[in-house]
């Protein structure tokens, strides 16, 4: 259960209750049913202040207070259940509580609501009512549900989607220092979400949000700086980026300073230096280093030729979505290099690599339909995939499509075309 960081600050209190009344007093008028004496006993036995520590005793006492109304106390009793701070997790009578504290406008309680049915933690997923409470507390000016429900807004879910809405939140919280929000916008203007296109703008909440630690925010301006996108190129600028992100373990970083090591970009080449950094990346479960592992070991480059090693490598990849892993791998086993010849397998691997935009995949493909290799032949699909990969510069598709053109009809031609068009507005979808 994620808890936001006010929710945790406003569970710690420090009162010094025996200047005023000895313990047995306050039992006393806690148990007479006197809520603010409940309250207080419950906050000594959470910091064990003046009575030995007792979470179970703690959660009783705001218990007690919290079915009387305290605020607070409904608040306080509902993290603790959420957290398991001393006690089991019970996110049901978390969220019961929570509900009790946001009815009364609690806004932090407004928002782990709100959270929790985000999520569907301890209680049906539900975005409609996650966005409602949200907004409730984004009424209240709190930023981390400008932040959660600017999310929402750019997605779509919960409420119709809405990137101006979003921009407009985003901007809320990011003013106010949410580095998540700083990176959103900075992603936004990078793709022209709802916005024009402006990578300066870009950059600009790049750099904010890398300035307090954000590595994606670190990754993205090291990338923009690499490319020189909208700016001069600045290889060492974006190492010092990556490097940054990279010790926080964000996977991307990782991979593409074992490419740049690799090589020998901004670098000297190092390829000893280039694989520890893969790997890295790839026990973070990251898809391109897994793939560039895989091609290490493959051509033997940089350390011994591993055929055994190089086909695990490039099946995680693949098992990632990562295409060109997933090529790889079906011409491995269409060529049964060091493995069983198998043309289904290659079919589905060429498939799912050539509906991400890989040309070789798409070539493949066309030929495997062309002569019903692993699948059952048909003309129109093949001439479907040349067509796409002769679109994507393959001049061996062009070859391969002009060879089909006297064969099929203008209709079947014509019905090779509409499909490609389906297949591209999907895959930008």
């Amino acid at each position: 259960m994620r808890v936001a960081s006010l929710v945790v600050a406003c569970c710690f209190f420090s009162i010094n209750v025996l200047a005023q009344e000895t313990v047995e007093e306050l039992k006393k008028a806690a148990n007479e049913g006197k809520s603010k004496a409940q309250f207080r006993l419950a906050v000594m036995y959470q910091s064990g202040e003046g009575v030995p520590k007792d979470p179970i005793k703690a959660v009783e006492w705001y218990t007690r207070a919290a079915e009387q109304g305290d605020v607070t106390a409904q608040f306080i009793v509902a993290v603790m259940y959420a957290k398991g701070d001393g006690i089991p997790v019970e996110l049901l009578k978390a969220a019961k509580w929570f509900r009790s504290a946001a009815t009364q406008g609690d806004a932090d309680a407004q928002v782990n609501l709100g959270w929790m049915y985000e999520k569907g933690e301890g209680i049906p997923k539900d975005t409609k009512q996650a966005a409602e409470w949200y907004a409730k507390a984004v009424a209240q000016g709190h930023v981390n549900a400008e932040y959660y429900l600017a999310a929402m807004y750019g997605r779509g879910d919960g409420v119709p989607r809405d990137p101006a809405k979003a921009l407009e939140l985003y901007t809320k919280a990011a003013n106010q220092g949410e580095t998540g929000a700083q990176f959103n916008l900075g992603m936004m203007f990078a793709r022209g979400d709802g916005v024009a296109v402006d990578y300066k703008k870009a950059m600009e909440w790049y750099a904010r949000a890398a300035d307090r630690g954000h590595p994606g925010a670190e990754f993205n301006l090291g990338t923009m700086h690499f490319n020189g996108k909208d700016t001069v190129r600045n290889v060492a600028a974006a190492l010092e980026l990556f490097r940054k992100s990279a010790d926080q373990g964000y996977a991307d970083a990782e991979n593409i300073l074992g490419e740049m090591y690799r090589d020998g970009q901004g670098v000297q080449k190092n390829l000893a230096t280039a694989l520890t950094w893969f790997v890295k990346a790839s026990d973070h479960g990251n898809a391109p280093a897994q793939f560039n592992l895989g091609s290490m070991y493959y051509f033997g480059d940089g350390v011994r030729e591993d055929r055994n090693q190089a086909l695990r490598f490039f099946s995680k990849a693949s098992d990632n979505g990562n295409p060109d892993a997933q090529f790889n791998l079906g011409v491995i086993y269409l060529t049964a290099d060091g493995v069983t010849k198998n043309t289904e397998i290659p079919a589905r691997l060429f498939q799912s690599a050539a509906e991400q935009g890989n040309p070789a995949a798409q070539l493949n493909l066309g030929l495997m339909y062309q002569n019903g290799n692993g699948v059952v032949k048909d003309l129109v699909k093949a001439y479907m995939w040349f067509n796409t990969a002769a679109s994507a510069g393959s001049r061996e598709a062009e070859k391969f499509r002009a060879a089909l053109d006297p064969v099929l009809t203008a209709a079947q031609r014509a019905e090779a075309i509409r499909e490609q068009r389906n297949e591209s507005r999907q895959r930008h979808e």
